[in-house]
Parts: C-alpha cells; structure tokens; sequence
C-alpha cells in the first residue's frame, strides 16, 4: 500500500497569523516571532494612532501561513515623527530583542 503525504503536510505545518493591529511594536514583535513567523517588511509613517503601534499587517491576523513565513508591520510614527537620521526613527535604547529599536521608510527587520 503506498500512502502519500497531503499537500498541507507535504508543505509543512501551517498555522493561523495573530492579529497584532493595534499593539504596541515590542508586544507585537514578540508575539510575531513566538508565534513561529519571521518579519517581511516594516515600514513607518507618520498617522494619527500612538507612536510605535501597529496600524496594519500582511497577511491579516487569524491567515494561515507555514510556520517561518514573513508577517509585514506598518507601525505608527505618531502624528509629529521624531527626529529622524539617514532617513531612520530610532529610539535610544534597544528593545529586549536585542535589536536596535529603529525603524526606516522600508528596512528588512
């Protein structure tokens, strides 16, 4: 008898993307990679929601996607960006990613 493995496990396992709209860039950071997800592209702009939460994500929260995917973040600069250098906002200090917490027009993470 030969068995043949489904195109879904043949693929790998696919899991659903969490929804992190709305978060904070740290929490949704975290919850991004705990998850089992890579980062796309993360892009900053200028928008009337709080400094450094999510406005937006692709694929959108609850799609499914192989475990080691790209998720996309458009994070808010807040409505007056800060300073920015060589086209880069950063923060001081780096997160508990160990990375620094900068963000440019549209940088691999």
């Amino acid at each position: 008898m030969e068995v043949h493995a489904s195109a879904t496990e043949a693929a790998g396992e696919q899991v659903r993307v969490p929804d992190v709209e709305g978060e904070d860039w740290e929490d949704a950071a975290h919850t991004v990679l705990d998850a089992g997800f890579e980062f796309g592209n993360v892009v900053a702009v200028a928008d009337r929601h709080p400094r450094w939460s999510v406005i937006s994500q692709s694929p959108t929260g609850g799609s499914l996607l192989e475990q080691g995917e790209s998720v996309s973040l458009t994070l808010s600069m807040g409505p007056h960006p800060p300073e920015a250098v060589d086209r880069l906002a950063c923060l001081p200090e780096e997160d508990e990613l160990d990375e620094p917490y900068c963000i440019g027009k549209l940088i691999k993470y």
